[in-house]
């Protein structure tokens, strides 16, 4: 199987951990500690994809605003639909 992932946008919290954008054929979020590290406390081993439905998902930038919460906005690119896509926007809830 062709697996494509694709990083769009960093940010860094107050603790310095690095949040990473972008897609694995989903809103895909990463985040690693200050020194590197996969942060393996944040989603399911560091790793967070967001899907719903049919088509092909992409976050296009991350933003972290008050007590380190993340937000994102990307793209949904909807089947048989000629190329055409919506709008996401998310806002990461939980975690530390």
């Amino acid at each position: 199987m062709d697996r494509h992932v694709g990083v769009y946008d960093v940010a860094v919290d107050t603790h310095g951990r690095i949040v990473v954008a972008g897609d694995a054929s989903a809103l895909g979020f990463a985040r690693f500690k200050r020194d590197g590290r996969v942060d393996r406390r944040f989603g399911h081993n560091g790793v967070i994809a967001l899907a719903h439905g049919k088509g092909f998902y992409y976050a296009s930038s991350v933003a972290i605003y008050r007590r380190n919460r993340i937000v994102a906005g990307g793209h949904h690119r909807v089947p048989n639909s000629g190329g055409e896509e919506d709008l996401a926007a998310v806002r990461l809830l939980g975690g530390s």
